[in-house]
């Protein structure tokens, strides 16, 4: 996605060498969203693991070989979101979740993994913990551009794939009630929204507990490392800026014995 940005914005400075006023009013750039639908980037990844294993470094031109698709950009930023992919030094790798996935050893571990792909961009994420139990509001296109940074050329996409996402994974009902209480461990990091924004409602802490483990002391998260391997982080709920200095300390003396 960064490499998307830079050059889009390489392109806007030729441009503004010619014409800087008319290039600012016609480029609107946009938070980060997945521009590709899960089913979609589901069979992409398929086409992909057929030809390397998780073991492998993927280039984009890789993905694009096997794939046949001259510019996978767009749908490898949304593999990357949604967890499919992981980033790697050189490329990507295909994640130890996809693998999971190809390999359920129930429905319900299917089912709990695609609700794991939509709950993981950072948008969604914020979508989930205003409306999660209530009804998408029908100006969620609205809310988009004024809320939540969404570029406006962008923001019927946007609000279509999240719409497709949640149907493919069981997330949404005929009476586009969003419900993935069932979901443990998602990390929502979403800030505090606007009180006059539509759909606005107190945090439902309800709702929160069921996005966690529920431990009224602690918190447990669980992140996906690569090669098949997993990091439990267990932290109390009243962690300061302080704790997080300790941890990060930690996380520097970690990377040391790793040179």
């Amino acid at each position: 996605m960064y490499l998307y940005l830079f050059s889009l914005k390489k392109f806007q400075m030729s441009e503004n060498s010619t014409n800087p006023e008319k290039d600012k009013k016609s480029i609107e750039r946009s938070v980060a969203y997945p521009g590709v639908s899960i089913n979609e980037t589901i069979n992409f990844i398929g086409t992909v693991s057929k030809n390397f294993t998780a073991n492998h470094i993927i280039t984009r031109d890789d993905m694009a070989a096997v794939t046949k698709i001259k510019t996978v950009h767009r749908i490898t930023a949304a593999a990357v979101q949604y967890g499919l992919l992981v980033r790697a030094k050189s490329g990507y790798q295909i994640s130890p979740l996809y693998k999971e996935f190809l390999n359920p050893v129930s429905e319900e571990e299917k089912n709990s993994i695609l609700l794991s792909f939509f709950t993981s961009p950072k948008l969604y994420r914020e979508l989930i913990e205003k409306y999660n139990k209530h009804v998408v509001p029908p100006e969620l296109k609205s809310i988009l551009i004024r809320y939540h940074k969404i570029a406006a050329n962008a923001a019927d996409e946007v609000v279509d794939i999240f719409m497709e996402n949640a149907r493919f994974v069981g997330a949404i009902n005929d009476s586009d009630i969003l419900d993935v209480s069932n979901v443990e461990n998602i990390i929502v990091d979403a800030p505090k929204q606007a009180k006059n924004e539509p759909g606005f409602k107190p945090p439902d802490n309800s709702i929160m507990e069921a996005l966690f483990n529920p431990n009224h002391g602690q918190e447990d998260v669980k992140i996906v490392l690569t090669e098949s391997k997993y990091c439990f982080i267990k932290y109390p709920k009243n962690i300061n800026e302080k704790d997080v200095l300790i941890l990060k300390k930690w996380i520097e003396l970690l990377e040391l014995t790793l040179k």
